[in-house]
């Protein structure tokens, strides 16, 4: 990592309901704020599709924040978990996109956005 630069990881991309997702953040030193802010979404996106002759119509999407929160820290290395509720519909796929379920957890570091397509269920390995 070179030392002007916010860093954002966690080891896996798969998870599963009830499960802690882990991160890693490691931000700038250079920065010299006493108070660094972060902020934790977990987003669902929901595509459906109706055919119409030959071609597909999209009919409804929808987003929802299912998850957020938000810290400021003086530490510039930082670990934080949350956990992915019980209650949401596994990532789904069905026939030709007719039908999508869909997770990105975003973290803002100081203002840096950070985007990580997930995915969540049961039925799912790593």
């Amino acid at each position: 990592m070179r030392p002007s630069e916010n860093n954002v990881e966690f080891p896996k991309r798969v998870f599963r309901r009830g499960e802690y997702i882990l991160i890693d953040i490691d931000i700038d030193e250079n920065l010299g704020k006493k108070n660094r802010t972060m902020e934790f979404y977990l987003m669902q996106y929901i595509n459906y599709k109706s055919k119409e002759s030959c071609f597909y119509r999209l009919e409804k999407s929808k987003t929802s924040e299912i998850q957020n929160f938000s810290l400021k820290t003086e530490d510039f290395q930082y670990k934080q978990s949350f956990l992915v509720p019980s209650n949401i519909p596994s990532t789904f796929e069905f026939k030709e996109d007719i039908l999508t379920v869909s997770y990105v957890l975003k973290v803002y570091v100081n203002g840096k956005k950070f985007k990580f397509p997930i995915v969540i269920g049961d039925r799912y390995q790593q």
